[in-house]
């Protein structure tokens, strides 16, 4: 909320869920065998520049917000389904 300014008052509190992780731990071991991923800094620390990018950045999201890359997928794939990035992974 204070990186981009807005109302505190914005912020609504949920309930919390039944069974609901406190934390999510991956083994990121897959992707840096398949891909050569090595993760980086801890989103805490990153978390400004990112604001800041989307922030400089509004034409990339408002595209992707606004539905216009449809037209993209229609037009190569029609009805057709484009792969999905595990499928590519799982078969690499």
């Amino acid at each position: 909320v204070d990186l981009v300014g807005a109302d505190r008052g914005l912020l609504q509190p949920v309930s919390d869920r039944l069974a609901h992780d406190r934390r999510y731990a991956i083994d990121a071991s897959l992707a840096k065998d398949a891909l050569d991923f090595i993760p980086g800094a801890p989103i805490e620390q990153r978390l400004e520049g990112l604001v800041r990018w989307y922030a400089d950045n509004r034409a990339w999201w408002e595209n992707i917000k606004a539905g216009n890359y449809r037209h993209y997928y229609e037009r190569m794939y029609g009805k057709r389904r484009p792969p999905s990035v595990g499928a590519q992974v799982a078969h690499a």
